[in-house]
């Protein structure tokens, strides 16, 4: 990933926001600072990368991002939504109040990549050990951020209005039962003594060639909302499946069904069967009916035992989630509790070979 040019495009339109002021930064003294201050990004990011820690539990990485900040001389606010950090720089000259921001959260993953900054974190996640890994971007955007922090804070006399640098906690979702993210940095006051005239923000993007920067008109990533549908069947041993419910069947069918309300054309829904096994996901990523998102839990089951409840989540709009599990409870005598649900919405580019040696 080319850090350098990400960066730079950063501080270009972050400058190029506050207007004709801007001008009193030279594009050579913005390309030569940049250049100077991309070996500690880089540094930055490996480390952030081999340290994650999710969403709630950024303490090591907001106690970094708060001591670098406060050593360029910002005005530095920490514990916005637990482990929010924002920085705050004053220019020398008149202009508007930008914000550029940053997630630092990872996600519950295990990183399988051989690399000398590999994560081998470990946390505990809705009750299982599991691997930590930066498999988002996030210790980039973290990175960058401190990068334009570092450029822009070495040349605030010519630097128009004021920034802030924002720093968000649990971007992937705050852990069950807490409250966290951006939501959490709002009720909190983020902008109650400092309101910005824009904000901008990035995620970096490994399906985008390398030096090249993505934008669109419009909508381009959102936050996404969760349903959760619990399938109640009856326990029974599985030597007498007649005895019982098995909500696996059900599960399953509702599977095949949202499925076919997603991403077949209606016209083909009467050959659902036909078409499921030949017809590729149809639904675009910016589509007002939601995101192919499904995560499927049964836990405690035993192969010969019928089990008594699974639990679906999925991010899909709450007509689909109620037809489907009318359909399905059709073919079952197994219940459904009713979900909540929501939109969301997620860009999508083509695929592409990554240069690692670059990262």
């Amino acid at each position: 990933m080319n850090y350098r040019v990400v960066l730079a495009s950063t501080l270009f339109w972050s400058l190029a926001a506050a207007g004709s002021a801007g001008a009193a930064v030279s594009d050579a003294a913005l390309d030569a600072a940049v250049k100077t201050a991309m070996p500690q990004v880089v540094t930055w990011r490996r480390d952030f990368h081999q340290h994650p820690e999710l969403g709630n539990r950024e303490t090591r990485t907001s106690k970094i991002v708060a001591d670098e900040l406060r050593k360029m001389g910002l005005e530095v606010r920490t514990g916005i939504a637990h482990t929010g950090v924002v920085g705050i720089l004053k220019g020398g000259r008149p202009g508007p109040t930008l914000a550029l921001r940053a997630d630092m959260d990872a996600l519950p993953v295990t990183e399988q990549v051989d690399l000398p900054f590999k994560s081998t974190a470990t946390a505990e996640y809705r009750g299982e050990k599991v691997g930590v890994m930066h498999a988002c971007g996030h210790d980039g955007h973290t990175a960058i951020l401190l990068g334009a922090a570092q450029v822009l804070s070495g040349m605030r006399a010519e630097l128009p209005g004021t920034i802030m640098f924002v720093f968000q906690p649990a971007e992937e979702g705050a852990p069950d039962g807490e409250q966290g993210g951006a939501q959490m940095m709002l009720e909190q006051g983020l902008f109650a003594t400092t309101k910005p005239d824009a904000m901008f923000g990035l995620h970096l993007w490994s399906t985008l060639h390398v030096g090249a920067v993505g934008y669109r008109e419009g909508p381009l990533m959102a936050a996404s909302d969760r349903f959760k549908l619990v399938v109640k069947g009856q326990q029974t041993h599985g030597a007498r499946p007649w005895g019982g419910v098995d909500p696996i069947v059900t599960a399953a069918q509702i599977v095949i069904h949202r499925h076919v309300l997603l991403f077949v054309p209606a016209a083909h829904r009467e050959h659902q069967h036909r078409v499921l096994r030949r017809q590729p996901r149809r639904l675009q990523p910016l589509d007002e009916r939601g995101v192919p998102a499904l995560v499927v839990h049964a836990r405690g089951q035993l192969a010969h035992v019928v089990g008594r409840r699974i639990r679906l989540e999925a991010t899909d709009l709450p007509e689909v989630v109620h037809r489907v599990a009318r359909v399905a409870r059709t073919a079952s005598d197994a219940e459904h509790e009713q979900p909540a649900a929501a939109v969301a919405r997620r860009a999508q580019a083509p695929r592409h070979r990554v240069d690692r040696s670059r990262i």
